[in-house]
């Protein structure tokens, strides 16, 4: 993934298989977890002691339907129709890019300029309102270092679009994002995990550099 620039003030996890502080698309319902191989291995333990990597490949065992919908596979042909990040299957795991990331940890400093607060919805609204710009907001590179595993319903469904990936609709979706969000899409990362039946068939690297042609040009909208 990207390096980032030595000055932080935000540290962020990105959402959905949401990786480096991410929550690889989740064990859906408590029946999954109970017929798991690492749950019952882990199940009696006091203490969790598991890998990322293969906390990140149990959770894509059992992913719910956010994940499944925004994954860039052959195997999707209905993509989400909010799609917050898009994860590409690639050698080793899976890369994620997202335009709408969560706080792991903020600084006081920055967290004090949060006074316009957005209560509706922290991953729109909070970045914002506190960072001038994506210079001030690093994101977690190593997933050894933060990965966070996020549960949802197993029944659970959200919008799609009726047909598969497009730049077109990715982009549309994100006309009034402000453009700090925007801006943090070109930032990847990589999540290492055994991710079994999704077949790529689009190169992450040009689908990212041909939608950042897209996000940027819009004009600045201010956070209110």
């Amino acid at each position: 993934m990207p390096s980032s620039p030595k000055a932080r003030s935000t540290t962020w996890r990105a959402t959905g298989t949401r990786a480096s502080g991410a929550a690889a698309g989740a064990i859906s319902s408590p029946r999954a977890r109970r017929s798991c191989r690492p749950c019952a291995r882990y199940g009696r333990e006091p203490v969790i002691a598991v890998s990322s990597a293969e906390l990140a490949t149990l959770a894509a065992s059992h992913a719910h339907h956010y994940f499944r919908s925004q994954v860039v596979a052959l195997e999707n042909r209905d993509f989400g129709r909010h799609p917050r990040d898009v994860f590409w299957p690639v050698p080793g795991g899976v890369e994620i890019h997202s335009v709408f990331i969560h706080p792991l940890f903020t600084a006081a400093g920055t967290l004090q300029r949060y006074t316009r607060k957005h209560y509706a919805n922290i991953d729109y609204g909070m970045i914002p309102r506190m960072c001038e710009s994506a210079a001030m907001v690093k994101i977690i590179e190593q997933p050894a270092e933060a990965y966070i595993n996020n549960f949802s319903a197993a029944a659970r469904r959200y919008p799609t679009t009726g047909r598969p990936f497009s730049h077109a609709d990715f982009l549309s979706e994100h006309a009034y994002s402000y453009p700090i969000q925007k801006s943090l899409f070109a930032r990847g990362q990589r999540l290492p995990c055994r991710l079994s039946g999704w077949t790529p068939y689009r190169d992450a690297a040009r689908d990212v550099r041909e939608l950042m042609v897209g996000l940027m040009p819009s004009p600045p909208v201010a956070a209110d």
